[in-house]
């Protein structure tokens, strides 16, 4: 039993310093001259991927250290969805019906600065490998919206009766106002959430820096 309990605590060590907790501490914190790259997805998004409502926000982020609290990031974020009125056309009195196809694309370009706390002080491994931070940014967004209407009979007839196209876009201003939290099981590998206002509530995503 002892031999066992031996053999455990020698696989787990092995295992904590494989991903990286016996390197040193300094590795792991944010400072000039850093960079990451990071991508991240829609939090309550993640659940409707298989559904019409499309796919995204989806981010790409990428940040620079200026200091060593401060760096500056740049944001891209995009969504699409298509969606077919099939199943709940509007159906009038004379036999005639209306379906409509819906396509939506969107993205926003955001340069954003972010402060990063300092948590050197604290002796804690673990709380060592975290990067807290609060940003703001303001960018440009635009969407688009194409929507194709459908006029005709219902079957056996199907005659088409008109056909008609719908554009909408417009540009925007787009914010970001978050609170984040980066943890880095590896040295350069981690992963990431944040949560705020601007494109997403919450996001979570993998990051890599060197």
């Amino acid at each position: 039993m002892k031999n066992i309990k031996l053999y455990l605590i020698v696989l787990l060590n092995g295992v904590f310093s494989f991903i990286g907790y016996g390197q040193e501490d300094t590795l792991f914190h944010f400072d000039a001259s850093k960079n990451s790259i990071s991508i991240g997805y829609d939090l309550k998004q993640l659940r409707r991927l298989n559904s019409s409502e499309g796919i995204g926000p989806f981010y790409i982020k990428y940040e620079r250290g200026l200091s060593k609290n401060v760096g500056l990031a740049g944001v891209t974020y995009f969504r699409g969805s298509s969606s077919f009125s099939e199943n709940d056309q509007i159906a009038f009195p004379n036999g005639e019906y209306l379906r409509y196809d819906t396509k939506v694309f969107g993205f926003a370009v955001i340069p954003k600065v972010n402060w990063h706390f300092d948590l050197s002080h604290i002796s804690n491994k673990k709380v060592k490998r975290l990067d807290l931070y609060a940003g703001l940014g303001i960018g440009y967004g635009f969407e688009s919206k194409k929507t194709d209407y459908l006029m005709g009979y219902q079957p056996p007839s199907g005659t088409i009766n008109s056909y008609e196209d719908k554009t909408e876009s417009y540009h925007y201003v787009a914010t970001e106002l978050s609170v984040g939290a980066r943890f880095f099981p590896l040295e350069h590998f981690g992963g990431y959430v944040e949560i705020g206002f601007g494109m997403s509530r919450t996001q979570i995503g993998l990051i890599y820096k060197w």
